[in-house]
C-alpha cells in the first residue's frame, strides 16, 4: 500500500519543463501519458493495461498461431492490433475504446495509423471505414513501428534505406566529435554506434541493389572513421585490427538471433518458430544460409 501512495504522489505532483538550447520553459504539471525516460515506466504500462490485452485476447477476433489467438502486441506506450478482416479489425479498435472510457484513457486518434497488408492475388479493399473512437483511421502505404519500416508491400527496401542514412549520419557525427581520439577508441566506437545493424533481422524480401548500397554505406562510415580513401579497400584494414566486415556482421547477427528464438521460452514465439508458415516463408532460407555458412567457419577454423 505504500508503493502505491508512493507512486501516486510521484506521479500527481511532478512537474516537466522544456529545454530549448540553454533556456527552460516555466515548470508545468503532467496529468497523463507515459513519462518519457522513466524507469518504472516499461512496468508500469503494461500493468495498467493488462486487462486491455486480456479482453483483446478473449475477443477471439485475428490472427491465430497453432490455435493461439494472436490479434496485438504492446510495446512502451505503443498497442499495435491487427486482424486479417476488415470486420475483425473494427471489432479490436472498439475494445480498446470502451476500455479508455472506462479507465479514463486517452487515445491519440491524429497519431493512430494503419497500413493494409494485401497479397496481390486478393482484391484490394477499402479500410477507411475502421473508426476509433468515432474517427476514422488513417491508412498509408507504409508506417513506422518501433522504428522499423513496414509497407503494404511488405518489402523492407524502404527500412534498408533508413539503416543507409543512419550510418553515414553516425559516421560523420562520431568523426566530428572524436576526431583527436586514439585508433582503439574509433574502433569501439564504430563497433558500439554503426555495427549494431538495427532491424537486421526482419530483412527478408529487399532487392540486391538496396543490400548493395547499405554495404557501400556500412565500407564507407568505416572509411569516415579511419580516414581511409574511397578508392582503397577497407577489408586489409577490418582484417588488421579484427574488425567484422558487412557481410559477416548480418551473418552473425541472424545466426545469434535464430539462437534466442530456439532457446526461447515465450509460447507465441515458439509457436511461430515450429509453425508451417515459418519453414515456407523466404526468412528461413536466409535462416538456413546463415547456418551453412557458420557451420563452415566452424569447420574451417
Amino acid at each position: 500500500m505504500c508503493i502505491v501512495r508512493l507512486l501516486l504522489s510521484w506521479y500527481k505532483q511532478q512537474t516537466i519543463q522544456v529545454k530549448w538550447g540553454t533556456n527552460y520553459s516555466p515548470p508545468f504539471t503532467v496529468t497523463n501519458g507515459v513519462k518519457q525516460w522513466g524507469v518504472l515506466s516499461p512496468y508500469l504500462f503494461p500493468v495498467y493495461l493488462d486487462e486491455l490485452s486480456i479482453q483483446l485476447g478473449s475477443a477471439r477476433v485475428g490472427c491465430t498461431v497453432e490455435n493461439m489467438v494472436v490479434n496485438h502486441l504492446m510495446f512502451a506506450d505503443d498497442i499495435c492490433v491487427f486482424s486479417p478482416s476488415i470486420s475483425g479489425l473494427q471489432c479490436l479498435p472498439n475494445i480498446c475504446g470502451d476500455y479508455a472510457a472506462e479507465h479514463e484513457i486517452t487515445f491519440n486518434c491524429n497519431k493512430t495509423i494503419g497500413v493494409l497488408f494485401c497479397p496481390k492475388k486478393y482484391k484490394q479493399r477499402d479500410p477507411s471505414n475502421v473508426f476509433l473512437n468515432g474517427v476514422r483511421g488513417q491508412f498509408f502505404d507504409q508506417v513506422k513501428y518501433l522504428g522499423v519500416w513496414k509497407n503494404a508491400s511488405l518489402k523492407d527496401d524502404s527500412d534498408i534505406q533508413r539503416q543507409v542514412k543512419s550510418l553515414y549520419c553516425a559516421a560523420n557525427k562520431l568523426r566530428g566529435t572524436f576526431d583527436q581520439c586514439s585508433p582503439a577508441v574509433k574502433n569501439t566506437l564504430f563497433r558500439a554506434y554503426c555495427v549494431p545493424v538495427y532491424a537486421c533481422l526482419l530483412w527478408s524480401k529487399c532487392t540486391q541493389t538496396s543490400m548493395k548500397h547499405l554495404r557501400a554505406a556500412y565500407n564507407n562510415a568505416y572509411r569516415i572513421m579511419h580516414y581511409i580513401p574511397r578508392n582503397v579497400s577497407v577489408r586489409p584494414h577490418q582484417v588488421s585490427h579484427c574488425d567484422r566486415t558487412f557481410d559477416a556482421v548480418l551473418r552473425n547477427n541472424l545466426y545469434r538471433f535464430c539462437i534466442r528464438c530456439t532457446s526461447s521460452s515465450n509460447f507465441l514465439i515458439r509457436s511461430l518458430h515450429m509453425s508451417d508458415a515459418f519453414y515456407k516463408s523466404s526468412f528461413f532460407s536466409i535462416i538456413q544460409h546463415s547456418y551453412m555458412v557458420k557451420a563452415e567457419c566452424s569447420s574451417c577454423s
